[in-house]
């Protein structure tokens, strides 16, 4: 399934609807989204404070800019930095160490020689 940026408004919609009683997966149902990110700007919203008992009258623009903000300012790992975290030492990309003995447990193969 292709990525697609979540919009203010369906993160207001999410938060509306929570507010009223629904539950996650029939709100990931209703709004096209998966569960793990319903639950993940409901969690947001609920470490800013957001409560249930609190109404729709809690559910300001600043509040779901806030929340917004609090997801999409997650440290990631960036895409395709996977090269990067092989060792230069003598190993190729895949972890064997190929210009040695060909063995793939390098920490108790080659570490030692290196």
């Amino acid at each position: 399934m292709a990525y697609r940026e979540v919009t203010m408004v369906e993160v207001k919609e999410v938060l509306r609807l929570w507010l009223g009683e629904m539950g996650k997966r029939r709100i990931a149902a209703r709004l096209g989204l998966d569960p793990k990110t319903v639950r993940g700007y409901i969690g947001a919203a609920r470490a800013l404070g957001l409560e249930r008992p609190a109404g729709d009258a809690a559910l300001t623009d600043g509040l779901v800019g806030q929340v917004l903000a609090a997801r999409r300012g997650r440290a990631r790992r960036p895409h395709g930095d996977r090269g990067n975290a092989a060792p230069s030492s003598g190993t190729s990309s895949s972890g064997i160490c190929a210009p040695r003995c060909g063995s793939r447990r390098f920490a108790s193969c080659c570490a030692a020689r290196a």
